[in-house]
């Protein structure tokens, strides 16, 4: 009572449709990351809103991600029975193992790749330092100069899709720790919310948990 808000505050909607959806079985634009083009277009002819903001993808949701991550952890719970620790790494790696994997294996990849293409270089130079010239040295240059081009395209395709999937990783994490944090405060007893600092959850939730990102 007594606020008045700015029309623009008072609801914000966003995009009803995914613009992810046009490029669903479009391989190469998904590749590409064109599903971004439409916002970059958008920011390029105006200030870019809240309103101009895709939607929160399904698999983000606070809701989903905090039931998935106290199913895991819940179990962890249970080993103060035994006189043992909760391992929150332990939850977090059962919640998100497949995301965690995936994007391990992008990044070995590009770490293969970017020292096969060291070696490219390395046969390349060589190519060059030679006083007889032979036909097979020249189709080795070639090979090897196609090998580092073919590389570059690999390294920049492969780092920026394992680059994005670890992003997107740490702010699931982010999300769900936060979420729990949440919950966990509302469900705390006087007595406890008595000996609990506001600056302590506050602490929790702005910067420990932000360095999941």
């Amino acid at each position: 009572e007594g606020l008045d808000l700015p029309d623009s505050m008072h609801t914000v909607e966003l995009r009803p449709r995914d613009p992810r959806s046009k490029y669903k079985y479009n391989i190469l634009c998904r590749v590409l990351f064109c599903w971004l083009d439409p916002l970059f277009l958008t920011g390029c002819h105006k200030e870019l809103t809240q309103s101009d903001l895709y939607a929160c993808p399904k698999e983000a949701d606070s809701e989903k991600l905090l039931n998935r991550f106290l199913k895991h952890w819940h179990k962890e719970l249970k080993r103060k029975s035994s006189g043992q620790k909760p391992r929150l790494y332990v939850a977090i790696f059962k919640c998100f193992w497949l995301r965690l994997v995936v994007t391990a294996i992008l990044m070995s990849i590009w770490t293969i790749i970017s020292t096969c293409q060291a070696f490219l270089v390395g046969y390349l130079s060589d190519y060059f330092t030679l006083e007889n010239v032979t036909a097979e040295r020249t189709a080795l240059a070639y090979a090897s100069a196609f090998g580092i081009f073919a590389c570059a395209i690999a390294i920049l395709l492969i780092l920026g899709h394992g680059v994005f999937l670890g992003y997107k990783l740490g702010m699931m994490v982010r999300i769900a720790t936060t979420a729990a944090i949440y919950q966990k405060v509302l469900e705390l007893k006087q007595v406890s919310l008595n000996r609990l600092s506001i600056g302590h959850v506050i602490n929790l939730a702005s910067n420990d948990v932000q360095r999941f990102d």
